[in-house]
């Protein structure tokens, strides 16, 4: 049995799995701390914008939304939609 203790494994972890549920663990994991980074962490699109390091994702999608790559330009749109 895998125990996380921090947040550098929670990220290991999700980078490493194909699937959800690492991702939705650490939410948990967060939310049982009084962290407001859970809900984030629980929408795929704003999290995407939070890796590697688990930060705040506003100023990530703010200067990719101002960005000349419209590709990534629509994506970060679409992420602030839901933050």
């Amino acid at each position: 049995k895998i125990t996380m203790n921090d947040e550098s494994a929670f990220r290991k972890a999700i980078t490493e799995a194909h699937d959800d549920v690492a991702r939705l663990a650490y939410a948990d994991w967060l939310e049982g701390r009084g962290d407001p980074r859970a809900a984030w962490v629980r929408d795929d699109q704003v999290f995407a914008w939070m890796l590697p390091d688990g930060r705040d994702p506003l100023e990530a999608m703010l200067a990719a939304a101002t960005g000349d790559d419209y590709q990534r330009r629509h994506r970060a749109s679409e992420a602030l939609r839901r933050f």
